[in-house]
């Protein structure tokens, strides 16, 4: 089990990289059909990747391990892959269980 320093440090890392995917998906499916299918798996487990990240932060939340501001930009995010759900949809992209509900 990861101490509550490590847990926030995975935080960090986790809210920055896929604060970054989720800034680059609009772009990302303008481009889409464009891409090969090597491209787009590739791109679609990176995402994966990183969605199951946030669930696990999501966790931590709910242990009342994150920062104030750590949860903060958490939820913001989760709201913006929330928003961003008929991109995903339409891509086919996993969303985390708590994009909807938190």
């Amino acid at each position: 089990m990861a101490t509550a320093t490590e847990a926030q440090q995975r935080v960090t890392a986790a809210l920055e990289t896929a604060t970054l995917m989720v800034s680059d998906l609009e772009e990302i499916a303008r481009e889409w059909e464009g891409l090969s299918d090597g491209e787009r798996a590739s791109w679609s487990l990176d995402w994966s990747n990183e969605m199951s990240g946030l669930e696990r932060a999501a966790e931590w939340a709910v242990e009342g391990t994150l920062t104030t501001v750590q949860d903060r930009k958490l939820r913001a995010l989760l709201q913006r892959i929330a928003d961003a759900r008929p991109i995903l949809d339409r891509l086919n992209l996993y969303a985390p269980s708590g994009s909807a509900t938190r």
